[in-house]
């Protein structure tokens, strides 16, 4: 029995046996878990980017610059970062290009994700091949020894310091579209 469908069935036990709503008799039940249990049933999957901002400073970027994982596995930061800076230097993305080359950027709209039908078709553009801007001007798509690259302006509060991160089509479900 696999641990989702356990952890169901201890739920709906502690429900007939309570009374208690499903959500209250969840918390319960996890609540009792062992705390040594290496892989609990409501762990979220983290991350991080790899932060190579000294490379990009070497080839003219002046911003925080990241890179996930798995497209830092497919291709080499160096060879990455210089196929970005080559693409924003032509980009029409004003917001692109002022954070990469003058690490100055206003921190994204509030409702910056609004557009989902524009960002679903840039996405699928991506996965065909086809490079470019995407309709809010935050992301440029190009493709680097065949592999999809996003380039994503990233600066969701003042605080917060302006960043280009660089991913692939695996990574989107992070959120950074």
């Amino acid at each position: 029995m696999t641990q989702q469908r356990d952890l169901k069935r201890r739920i709906r036990e502690r429900q007939q046996q309570t009374g208690e709503a499903y959500s209250t008799a969840r918390g319960h039940v996890l609540a009792q878990r062992d705390p040594g249990d290496a892989n609990p049933v409501d762990a979220i999957p983290v991350v991080e980017p790899l932060d190579v901002t000294e490379t990009a400073a070497l080839l003219g970027l002046r911003c925080r610059t990241t890179v996930f994982p798995l497209l830092a596995a497919k291709l080499s930061p160096r060879i990455l970062v210089e196929r970005v800076r080559d693409a924003l230097l032509v980009c029409e993305s004003e917001r692109l290009r002022s954070l990469a080359f003058h690490s100055a950027s206003s921190p994204m709209p509030r409702r910056w994700l609004v557009d989902r039908a524009g960002t679903m078709a840039f996405l699928e553009r991506v996965g065909a091949g086809i490079g470019g801007p995407s309709p809010s001007g935050m992301n440029l798509a190009i493709h680097v020894d065949g592999v999809p690259v996003i380039c994503t302006a990233w600066h969701p509060h003042a605080e917060a310091e302006p960043t280009l991160v660089l991913s692939t089509l695996g990574d989107v479900a992070w959120g950074t579209l």
